[in-house]
């Protein structure tokens, strides 16, 4: 929707959605994300997690997020560790 207003709209699409104030709802959209990884994966085990396996990777992405790391970065390095793990595990 957000690439279809901004072709329609053109150069005039930030004055058009700056009376939103979409940038308000950001700290909101963040908690709602956060409840719900903790409930993925701290609340729910899968393939023999354990539960404070998953409560202790919420609370290391939660200290993230707190001490200002982007949560893009914390994707992109998760997504890297996951890579990693993978590849040292294939040679295993």
């Amino acid at each position: 929707m957000g690439l279809w207003l901004g072709y329609r709209w053109k150069s005039d699409v930030v004055a058009r959605l700056l009376p939103l104030r979409i940038q308000t709802l950001l700290p909101l959209v963040a908690g709602i994300g956060m409840v719900l990884v903790v409930l993925r994966m701290g609340l729910v085990p899968l393939h023999g997690q354990s539960v404070i396996r998953g409560l202790l990777w919420t609370g290391f992405f939660w200290g993230a997020l707190r001490l200002g790391v982007r949560p893009s970065f914390v994707a992109m390095g998760l997504a890297g560790a996951c890579v990693a793990y993978s590849f040292v595990r294939g040679l295993i």
